[in-house]
């Protein structure tokens, strides 16, 4: 099993309601994270990978998107 880590991002309500309904239905599903959005005080726990690419893109001053595969 994959190790998680937690990461804080800033989510949008609609973003939030996306993951949840995803989550609920054990479907796949992006969230796309503007430069403003790397940090903050919303929780994730995703996978050393995705881990390291956001910390990639925040030092570019990019944004990013995570996938999150089908919850089992």
């Amino acid at each position: 099993m994959t190790q998680l880590h937690k990461i804080s991002v800033n989510l949008a309500k609609g973003q939030k309601e996306k993951i949840m309904r995803a989550c609920k239905h054990n479907e796949e599903v992006i969230v796309r994270l503007a430069k403003n959005a790397l940090s903050g005080n919303d929780s994730l726990m995703v996978p050393m990978s995705t881990v390291k690419k956001l910390a990639k893109h925040k030092n570019l001053s990019k944004g990013v998107e995570i996938t999150f595969s089908r919850w089992t």
